[in-house]
């Protein structure tokens, strides 16, 4: 038999919403945003065929990394009172990951100006030698880092027994793949992954509900009636 969910303190409103809301955003800054491939002529003509799309889903992939750490926290204070270090761990590698995404959102917005010039061979060149530089391989374990953030997470929801076992893999594979996706490569994976996040962090979400302890009401009910 599968454990009842834990009772405990249910998230204020506000964070429920970016809990719901971080996963939505990414996934419509996915559907707008040209993603990184290897050849950079290729992306930077992708990026120039419509720029100001490719702008604002850079522009919301920021909210969205924006809304992945109150998300994200959100998360690990539902386990903390059960499983505290993996909270904690969840927690601080989350932030991680998600400081890096914000690092890919700013890169794709720099990527915007750098498509509108017209010297193309010179620009290509540049966003190669920016693509290929040391600083992509701290962004790369940064991404990493985060998506184990978010595996402990999903294992603490449901060791915790605050989220269903199908709800936490899903905020753990969603969590995990808009980390490892956010470069790229291709559109269908990065929107699939998305899907999976929205999915699993508004199951968690909804399981935030206040909770009754039936065995609980069986046992007071009768000693009310007595007194009455």
């Amino acid at each position: 038999m599968t454990p009842s969910a834990r009772s405990g303190p249910t998230p204020p409103p506000a964070l429920l919403l970016c809990l719901v809301a971080a996963p939505l955003v990414a996934l419509i800054a996915r559907l707008l945003s040209a993603p990184w491939v290897d050849d950079p002529a290729n992306f930077l003509a992708d990026v120039s065929a419509h720029p100001t799309r490719s702008d604002a889903g850079g522009l919301l992939a920021m909210l969205a990394a924006a809304l992945l750490i109150p998300a994200g926290l959100t998360l690990a204070a539902a386990i903390r009172p059960h499983k505290p270090k993996l909270a904690a761990t969840g927690a601080t590698l989350t932030v991680v990951g998600t400081i890096a995404l914000a690092g890919i959102a700013t890169a794709s917005l720099i990527a915007g100006q750098i498509a509108r010039q017209s010297q193309r061979a010179a620009m290509v060149d540049l966003w190669d030698h920016f693509h290929n530089a040391s600083i992509g391989n701290v962004i790369f374990f940064a991404l990493v880092a985060g998506g184990v953030g978010y595996l402990l997470l999903a294992i603490g929801l449901y060791r915790a027994r605050v989220a269903p076992l199908p709800a936490a893999a899903l905020t753990g594979l969603g969590g995990v793949g808009i980390m490892l996706t956010a470069p790229g490569p291709a559109r269908p994976v990065i929107i699939g992954v998305a899907v999976l996040a929205l999915v699993g962090f508004t199951w968690v979400a909804a399981a935030f509900r206040p909770r009754t302890d039936p065995d609980h009401a069986h046992r007071t009910t009768p000693a009310a009636n007595t007194a009455a």
